[in-house]
C-alpha cells in the first residue's frame, strides 16, 4: 500500500495537472448543468504528471513561507468542504457530494459512487487566499467545515493535508473525524424528483478540524 506521503504527492500532482488542463484547454467549464469532461488522452496526461511539478514559488523576501496546500479527504464529506482563515472563506464550492470527483466538478448525481471513491480534494494557493482577503501567514490556522446542503443525512471524514513552502520543502498533517448523522435542516418527505439535481436547499456547516500553516 502506498505511504501517506506517496498518496498525498499523487493527489497533489493530479490536482495540479487538472488545473493546467483547465487553463490550457478550457475543459471542466461549468455552464448551468453542462460540464465538459477531459477525454481519455487528456486524463492520461493528468495521471502522468511528473512528480516534480510542484516547484518552489518565488515570493518577496528571504523567509521560507507557505505558498499552497492540498487537502485530501479520506472518505465522503457529505456534501462538501469549506475552508476559512480567521472567518474569511478561502474555499467553499457548496456542491452536492455526488457532484464532484476529487477536485473535478462533474455535475449533480454524476458520481454515484461517492461513498467509496472521488472524495473531495481542495487546493488553495497563497495568492488565492490573499485575494479573498485572508490573513495568510506562517502559523495561520485553516478551519475545515463540512457543508451540508441536501438532506436527509450528513457525513464527515478524516483528511490529510500537504503544505508547500517557498523553499520547496513541504509538511504533512492529518485531522478531522469520521461521523454520520441526520441533517439539521428540513428535508421534504417525500423527496421531490428534482431535489438532488437542484439546490443547495439549505446551508449548514459542521466543524471538522483545523490545521496550521507551518
Amino acid at each position: 500500500m502506498p505511504s501517506l506521503e506517496e498518496r498525498l504527492r499523487n493527489a497533489r500532482n493530479d490536482v495540479d495537472g487538472m488545473n493546467r488542463l483547465q487553463a490550457a484547454k478550457g475543459h471542466v467549464i461549468v455552464a448551468g448543468a453542462n460540464v465538459a469532461i477531459p477525454n481519455k488522452e487528456e486524463r492520461k496526461q493528468v495521471e502522468e504528471t511528473p512528480a516534480d511539478v510542484f516547484k518552489a514559488i518565488e515570493v518577496d523576501g528571504d523567509d521560507d513561507v507557505p505558498v499552497r496546500f492540498l487537502l485530501v479527504s479520506e472518505g465522503p464529506q457529505d456534501d462538501d468542504l469549506r475552508l476559512t482563515i480567521d472567518g474569511v472563506t478561502i474555499s467553499d464550492p457548496q456542491l452536492i457530494v455526488s457532484g464532484y470527483v476529487g477536485s473535478l466538478t462533474v455535475g449533480n448525481g454524476n458520481n454515484s459512487d461517492f461513498l467509496t471513491t472521488g472524495f473531495r480534494k481542495v487546493a488553495v494557493t497563497r495568492d488565492q487566499a490573499i485575494a479573498a482577503g485572508a490573513n495568510w501567514a506562517l502559523g495561520a490556522t485553516v478551519k475545515v467545515d463540512v457543508f451540508d446542503g441536501w438532506g436527509p443525512g450528513v457525513r464527515t471524514a478524516t483528511w490529510n493535508v500537504m503544505i508547500d513552502f517557498s523553499s520547496g520543502r513541504f509538511t504533512q498533517k492529518t485531522g478531522g473525524t469520521s461521523s454520520s448523522g441526520t441533517s439539521r435542516s428540513f428535508t421534504p418527505d417525500p423527496v421531490p424528483s428534482d431535489y438532488y439535481t437542484t439546490g443547495p436547499h439549505f446551508f449548514d456547516y459542521h466543524e471538522n478540524g483545523s490545521f496550521e500553516l507551518n
